[in-house]
């Protein structure tokens, strides 16, 4: 096999490997994402959705687990805590979603609809319920 096939398959393979592993865990609209990169390049943020912007950038390649109770039973008080932490967060993350935000990740991933079932049920296609959610 000549040098050229075989560095062709591995320069791919770990350019792709790079890409997927440095993607943030949350894509951002790209609207936001250029706002929230203007406001870091430039003086601390100026209002509440200034600051909302930055907090969301920040925030999206943190994972934030979900309450150990929905994963296996626990019944030690500081896991009753952890949990009541964890869901109340939860909560609060889903309750600050837009309203059609909100319906497509009740829909997909609590009800565990399809994709292009709860997009049609909501009018719009696959592809726009995959980005709400």
């Amino acid at each position: 096999m000549p040098f050229e096939a075989f560095a062709r398959t591995h320069a791919r393979g770990a350019i792709l490997h790079y890409l997927r592993d440095s993607v943030a865990l949350v894509r951002l609209p790209r609207r936001l994402e250029e706002e929230a990169q203007r406001l870091c390049q430039t003086s601390a943020p100026q209002n509440s959705h200034e600051q909302w912007v930055q907090a969301t950038y920040r925030a999206k390649n943190r994972w934030q687990p979900l309450p150990m109770n929905l994963q296996a039973p626990a019944k030690t008080g500081l896991s009753m805590m952890l949990n009541a932490e964890r869901r109340e967060t939860v909560q609060q993350a889903f309750a600050g979603l837009a309203a059609k935000d909100r319906q497509a990740v009740n829909a997909v991933v609590i009800e565990g609809r399809r994709l292009r079932n709860v997009g049609s049920s909501l009018g719009v296609s696959a592809m726009t319920v995959q980005r709400r959610v």
